[in-house]
Order: structure tokens, then sequence, then C-alpha cells
């Protein structure tokens, strides 16, 4: 679990090192309703890791990014050929999406890491298209865990970049309004 490590902070509890209270947490009973997400095995990857589920989301919310980011880097690398950087890179997508339970973009990109090794590029693009297609579903699942941005009201405006940014006095000042 060492790899979650890097994104979940030190106040959730996860620091790379074997814990004996996370350990209870991991045979604490589950939640009854857990949000189901396609693509993610929710119950396996929070009774692995004894993550809270709001934890987990968080930590789905930063993989997914990472995730977003290697495919793209898988792309342009795709066009090189170079065949140790796209295994490196499908293993770091295989090793992500596995450590998020999410099945099936992990074995996509398993598969398209093993054919790095002797497939032709062309093989390997159908792979990464495989690779894109299982990520979609768990980007989608992620999607629906982000809260709804607020609606402007009538009359906002977007701020004008030109005014400067308030300083602390000016952000102490507001905090004060909203306590009254």
């Amino acid at each position: 679990f060492s790899a979650i490590a890097r994104w979940v902070t030190a106040t959730e509890g996860v620091t790379g090192e074997c814990d004996p209270d996370a350990q209870e947490s991991r045979d604490a009973p589950m939640p009854s309703e857990l949000i189901p997400l396609e693509g993610i095995a929710v119950a396996d990857a929070l009774a692995r890791t004894g993550f809270s589920e709001e934890s987990f989301h968080r930590l789905l919310w930063d993989v997914s990014e990472d995730i977003r980011g290697i495919i793209a880097d898988l792309h342009t690398v795709m066009e090189t050929g170079l065949r140790d950087e796209i295994r490196r890179l499908a293993h770091s997508v295989s090793g992500a999406s596995g450590n998020i339970s999410a099945k099936p973009l992990q074995n996509a990109a398993k598969a398209l890491e093993l054919s790095a090794e002797d497939q032709p590029i062309s093989e390997m693009r159908e792979l990464l298209a495989e690779v894109e297609n299982a990520f979609a579903v768990v980007a989608a699942s992620v999607a629906t865990l982000r809260p709804a941005e607020p609606e402007s009201e009538a009359g906002d405006e977007d701020p004008d970049p030109s005014d400067p940014a308030p300083d602390a006095q000016d952000l102490l000042s507001i905090l004060e309004t909203l306590r009254n």
C-alpha cells in the first residue's frame, strides 16, 4: 500500500508502514449501502485499504487525474515507439488502477504493458484504446462523486482578472462579516 500513500495525506492515516490499528479498521463491518461505482470494486477496495468511503472517494479523484495524464503520455510515447517507456507507463496505470480496485482498467493496462515486449505498434494502439475505454468508465463513475458546482445567480459576473487579489486583512474582514 505504500504506492497509495502518494495520493493520501498523512492525516488520513496512511504512511506506507504497517499499522496495527489499520488492521482493525479493515476488519470493521462495511457500510450496508456503499455508493456503487461502475468499473471499481468499492467494497473490495475499502476492505483491502481500510479507508473510509469518503477518504476513498478523495483518493479516486486524485488517482483518476493521475491516470488521465499517464494515458495522455502514452499517446505521445506511442508515436515514438519507445517500448520501454510504453511498458513503464502502462505499468503505472495498471498499478494505480489496481490500488483503487478498478479491475477492468487494471487488466487492460496490464495487457498493454505485456504487449510492449514484442507486439506491433498497431496492436499496442488497439490495446491503448481498450485502456481508454476502461478508463472512461472509471472517470464517469468518479465524476458522479464530485459535488455539483453552485449555479451563479443572475447578475454574477466573472471576477475581473486585473483586480488585485484580496490580502489577508480583507479575508479576515470578510470572515468577520460572515460570522455576524
